[in-house]
């Protein structure tokens, strides 16, 4: 499977936007992975975005409202001493209790224990981002693509 995706631009707030206490707090778990990211004010702004929209995306996931396609989350992953750290996203196939199980869809680096095509559960807490990849159509989410740069979607 080929995944695309891309940039959306969008012009400034009239009035400046202030962060709620959730918001903070939310900036604060985010612990900051070592390799090969660098967490940005910029990448600490588009998790917590994400994350406030994550209730919207599990509904959309359980009910399946935005029909067939992929439903994705990006979790953060830490090396056994903690030091370093990576984004990787998971297909999800199923949640509760707090956790996310899904297949994982990139080749980590940090974590030598786990590979492309396994079967991984991470703690909901873990999660930075969500994406829904329709089979046609425009993709939602991927906040944290967009705070990256990534711009290969033509």
């Amino acid at each position: 499977m080929v995944l695309v995706f891309g940039v959306i631009g969008c012009a400034p707030p009239a009035e400046p936007l202030t962060e709620t206490g959730a918001e903070v707090a939310a900036k604060e778990e985010v612990r900051e992975p070592g390799y090969p990211l660098e967490i940005s004010d910029l990448m600490k702004d588009a998790i917590v975005a994400a994350r406030k929209e994550l209730p919207v995306f599990w509904k959309a996931w359980q009910d399946g409202s935005w029909g067939a396609g992929d439903y994705i989350v990006s979790a953060q992953f830490m090396s056994e001493d903690g030091e370093r750290g990576e984004f990787l996203w998971i297909s999800v196939q199923a949640m509760g209790e707090g956790e996310v199980t899904g297949m994982m869809e990139g080749q980590p680096d940090v974590r030598k224990d786990i590979k492309h095509g396994d079967v991984v559960t991470v703690k909901e807490s873990d999660i930075v981002d969500w994406m829904y990849v329709p089979e046609d159509g425009d993709h939602k989410g991927g906040y944290t693509l967009k705070a990256l740069g990534d711009s290969t979607e033509e």
